[in-house]
């Protein structure tokens, strides 16, 4: 898979620093940011009352928990009250014949996150992993927004980056999998929704369509397709899309987008 090449350094692959307090405002060197920022680091002993929302302005939003999950959603048309989504994990890890579940919720199917580092800056939300995979996880989840551009701003999509480190000196193979829950059969009408797959030039997933007016796409850019496995479930509507990746020992880099 691509990636975007870090340094071995184990921090360049964290969006913030590690050791911050929690619950209380401090200031800190954050990824993209050329001087140090103000912010708020939550982790799970002090969660805060709601996560983030991403999603174009006047078309939806969809939280990102702090405890790992999505939350309230109205993209499907259920905004009074908003749609509470998955309590599964919006990402999972698999390395070495194992699987992390990164929530600090209880989930099946592998082991849970040990805690979550939480930083949310609108329209941005820095997740850091904590677990005891050899593979170190981050995510930076946004919304398109540009002051002074309704265009890009209006645009209906939340983009994921999964940042993974190689914390071992050995290479570490394994996959990681983003995972979606579509409409419910109140915001399709009952309507039976059909999938197919996209795959072109830089871009690769799973389109959704109702036939009712309600869709959408969940895709990874900068990826080729031998390397994206997709997953679609009709009755429930479930989605997920993995990405394989192969980290040599103590590497970083910056996962294709999904």
């Amino acid at each position: 898979m691509p990636f975007e090449k870090e340094k071995n350094n184990k921090e360049r692959a964290r969006l913030f620093p590690s050791a911050l307090p929690s619950s209380e405002w401090v200031t800190f060197k954050a990824d993209g940011f050329e001087k140090s920022v103000p912010g708020v680091i939550y982790r799970k002993t002090k969660p805060p009352v709601c996560g983030l929302p991403l999603g174009g302005i006047g078309t939806g939003h969809l939280d990102v928990n702090p405890n790992g999950t999505l939350g309230r959603c109205t993209i499907f048309n259920s905004v009074i009250p908003p749609r509470e989504l998955q309590p599964a994990a919006l990402l999972s890890l698999e390395v070495g014949g194992q699987t992390w579940r990164l929530t600090i919720r209880e989930v099946p199917g592998g082991q849970n996150a040990e805690d979550i580092l939480y930083w949310g800056h609108y329209p941005v939300a820095d997740l850091q992993y904590e677990t005891t995979a050899p593979v170190c996880v981050a995510l930076r989840a946004w919304s398109p927004f540009v002051p002074g551009s309704q265009a890009i701003s209006n645009t209906p999509a939340a983009v994921f980056e999964v940042r993974l480190t190689n914390e071992s000196v050995s290479p570490q193979v394994g996959s990681v999998t983003l995972a979606f829950t579509g409409p419910s059969n109140e915001e399709i009408a009952a309507a039976v929704c059909s999938s197919r797959e996209v795959s072109e030039e830089g871009l690769g997933g799973i389109l959704v369509e109702t036939g009712q007016g309600t869709g959408y796409f969940l895709g990874l850019l900068a990826c080729p397709s031998s390397n994206v496995r997709g997953d679609f479930n009709p009755a429930t509507r479930d989605t997920s899309l993995s990405a394989d990746f192969n980290l040599a020992a103590h590497e970083a880099h910056t996962l294709a987008r999904y």
